[in-house]
């Protein structure tokens, strides 16, 4: 397993980099379902998700494009029935209310 985590400023070519690098991982076949891309906000991952519109690239399609929320809420919803219940919660099945 590899994590790269790029910080800095803006205009210093993290996204360039980050780009070149999910291109590399994607042409080297990894499979496209062990990539995650997770950003602040849903417009920062338009650069990604314009790289995975090439048709000429393998694999692009199942890769988990989220943000720092939507990444929140999908691990509430996983393990919400095992928390709600012991916590009290009346409807612990019931998916939760944001």
């Amino acid at each position: 397993m590899s994590i790269t985590f790029l910080t800095g400023p803006a205009g210093t070519g993290k996204t360039t980099y980050a780009s070149n690098w999910l291109r590399e991982l994607l042409t080297t076949h990894l499979p496209a379902s062990s990539i995650l891309v997770l950003t602040p906000q849903r417009t920062l991952a338009e650069p990604y998700r314009a790289l995975l519109r090439n048709p000429a690239l393998p694999g692009s399609g199942a890769i988990d494009m989220l943000t720092f929320n939507s990444l929140a809420l999908r691990m509430v919803d996983l393990f919400w029935p095992l928390a709600a219940g012991p916590a009290g919660f009346a409807r612990p099945y019931e998916r939760p209310i944001f």
